[in-house]
């Protein structure tokens, strides 16, 4: 095993934030880097194979394949811009729940963002007051 050149203790002159990052590579390593055959992790039930598990902030959340129901909403929301699930479904002529739960899974692999609430109609409801998201294409996020 060869030495990590991320680890170790600050160094002289280093920012804060400069170490954070210097400690992070360290730790993306760890979690690449192989063990010997037979370790476990520390809840001593898990075989481990590399030095540590992936960080929370590495794992990966995707859509294998994208639906033409949610290809149809990327285009709507890159095409018209920034829009609420009523306005989507609307848009598109598809069912308001359909788009509703397809914009929920596309915003949590951040292909689409929500950008801000607003409320429903202006007004109060029976449930009380309630807002909507309105929603966007990741270029109109990084944009704004």
């Amino acid at each position: 095993m060869t030495l990590n050149p991320f680890a170790g203790a600050p160094r002289p002159g280093e920012s804060e934030a400069e170490f954070g990052l210097r400690m992070l590579e360290h730790e993306r390593r760890d979690a690449k880097t192989t063990t010997a055959r037979g370790t476990f992790y520390p809840d001593m039930m898990t075989k481990r194979i590399t030095l540590r598990e992936p960080l929370p902030c590495d794992a990966r959340t995707y859509l294998k394949k994208l639906s033409a129901q949610q290809k149809e909403i990327v285009s709507f929301l890159t095409n018209k811009g920034p829009a609420t699930v009523t306005a989507v479904s609307q848009g598109t002529g598809m069912n308001a729940n359909s788009v509703a739960a397809n914009m929920s899974a596309l915003a949590n692999v951040n292909l689409i963002v929500k950008l801000h609430t607003i409320r429903k109609n202006g007004k109060n409801v029976a449930a009380g007051r309630r807002d909507c998201w309105v929603y966007g294409a990741v270029s109109a996020q990084k944009e704004g």
